[in-house]
């Protein structure tokens, strides 16, 4: 099978495509041009209203907040190192999961925008919870094709969990938390991690085990 050690035109050009989205988010809102959020934000008042079971999208929400990542993460963690031993795997992640978070928290400072509601603590952009859960669940796909042999369960895992992240960041608008804008970045700009730590999984773990046949997905797939 093919070694997807570098698949270098596609990342790129995601990566690219993360980058100009997330530099167009942060100018519109640096501009003041907020019509969309200002529309988006009117609207999803009404739906917030309208919408019942607002607890649910409360626990929806929970699975990108900082104990919901940090659950999700100790128990990759430790299906990585018992089940898989990828070492590489589970320091990838607290890296990119930790750095990204002090990423958003930075950003967040030098843009300073306000929250849409006055009683949610700290600034509106980039959304922490869909930054921070792209590049968790995102990683967490990228381990299921490295190490799973199920195909069927891969695929269907993959589509499950990029459901629930964009259910995420839509409980972040429902619940009038975030602007539409700021999903948007927090998306992009966790998508620019997501690709750095695949990046830099696959680097490490080339430099570490230069025979291609040691590679995981080869293992799972011989």
């Amino acid at each position: 099978m093919r070694n997807p050690r570098v698949i270098m035109p596609t990342g790129l050009v995601l990566l690219i495509a993360c980058c100009v989205v997330f530099i167009l988010s942060a100018l519109t809102v640096t501009s003041q041009r907020v019509r969309m959020d200002e529309k988006g934000l009117a609207f999803m008042v009404g739906v917030s209203e309208a919408v019942p079971f607002l607890h649910v999208w409360e626990w929806v929400s929970f699975f990108g907040s900082k104990w919901g990542i940090i659950s999700i993460s100790l128990i990759v963690a430790v299906v990585l190192i018992l089940a898989k031993r990828d070492y590489i795997g589970v320091v990838t992640l607290f890296v990119f999961v930790g750095g990204g978070d002090v990423i958003n928290k930075a950003v967040k400072e030098w843009i300073a925008r306000p929250r849409p509601v006055l009683h949610v603590e700290g600034y509106s952009f980039p959304s922490g919870h869909s930054m921070i859960g792209t590049i968790v669940y995102g990683l967490i796909i990228f381990f299921l094709f490295l190490h799973m042999k199920n195909q069927r369960v891969k695929i269907i895992s993959a589509y499950g969990l990029v459901i629930l992240l964009m259910l995420i960041g839509l409980s972040r608008l429902i619940l009038i938390e975030h602007y539409l804008t700021d999903v948007i970045a927090g998306y992009s700009l966790g998508g620019i991690l997501l690709l750095m730590a695949i990046a830099c999984y696959n680097l490490t773990y080339a430099f570490l085990n230069p025979k291609p046949s040691s590679y995981p997905i080869n293992q799972t797939t011989s």
